[in-house]
């Protein structure tokens, strides 16, 4: 249903974009459509303080405050346009998703697993919340944050800057990093920390998404992966990695008390769906011996 809603969306666009005599726009994507395209009824498990702060031409800056710590993200107010819908997959430029939320709020609640490592987030959109949490509150090594989309990485690297202040004790950088049919191999750094939220959607490009995994952790490195269920996107991931990988795959329900107890607390909401708002961790391995 919803993989039927965003194709139905991208056909309005291109319609409505020729007839226009246009390919900038997407014309009429009302707002309804986009939450219905992502699933944003329910858009927060409120585990930050938030605050409004700066309004920019390029969007709307928001704080996000832990005790000891705040950070600024920005969220872009610029509509879809088909060029961004046809290229690699941009919803990180509009809203942080609750997964990218609970895995922000894990690695804080569990500092030792990033203290001291090389880190890198995969599919971070353009705010890369997770990353630069860990970067400014847990001691890394590096921290490498990425996403497909050129412009996803753009806002990355505006929310760098934003915070450079408090990044000053940690090498950080923001690059362009896809997977999929068509896209080369990965021959860069391994990482022994890899974050990735709510990448799973598309379930045609997990083989590439775990090969790319099987080429960046480094031995005995871990992979922390949010993700709902989603009709069973999460289950066939997790086939493809045994199929293809000899990673240690692990699946956690309740990996953090106070994320379990909102979760219980948000099932009487009618906006409120299990199955694609309820992130299960996914902790992937690599053995001590081999790769």
């Amino acid at each position: 249903m919803a993989s039927r809603a965003r194709w139905g969306i991208l056909a309005k666009a291109i319609r409505e974009s020729a007839s226009a005599g246009s390919t900038g726009g997407a014309g009429g994507v009302s707002d309804a459509e986009a939450d219905d395209v992502s699933v944003r009824s329910f858009k927060t498990f409120g585990l930050f303080e938030t605050a409004m702060s700066e309004r920019t031409a390029d969007g709307q800056w928001i704080r996000y405050i832990w005790p000891g710590h705040a950070i600024e993200v920005r969220l872009e107010s610029k509509p879809l346009s088909l060029r961004d819908m046809m290229g690699f997959n941009n919803t990180g430029n509009v809203c942080v998703w609750p997964s990218e939320e609970v895995l922000a709020m894990y690695c804080l609640h569990n500092p030792e697993i990033a203290a001291g490592q090389t880190v890198c987030e995969l599919g971070a959109g353009m705010t890369g919340l997770a990353a630069l949490c860990v970067a400014v509150a847990l001691s890394p090594a590096r921290v490498h944050i990425t996403d497909g989309n050129a412009r996803s990485v753009a806002g990355l690297r505006a929310c760098i800057d934003r915070n450079a202040s408090l990044l000053a004790h940690v090498p950080i950088t923001a690059a362009e990093l896809a997977w999929g049919p068509g896209v080369p191999p990965y021959h860069g750094d391994r990482f022994d920390l890899i974050l990735c939220a709510d990448c799973l959607f598309f379930q045609a490009t997990h083989g590439e998404l775990a090969m790319l995994l099987d080429a960046m952790l480094a031995p005995q490195g871990v992979c922390l992966m949010m993700a709902p269920r989603r009709g069973g996107t999460l289950a066939a991931f997790c086939d493809r990695l045994r199929q293809s990988t000899d990673f240690g795959i692990d699946l956690v329900e309740r990996y953090d008390d106070d994320v379990w107890h909102r979760h219980e607390q948000n099932i009487a909401l009618p906006t409120y769906k299990p199955d694609l708002h309820y992130p299960v961790m996914l902790r992937i391995t690599r053995p001590s011996v081999g790769k």
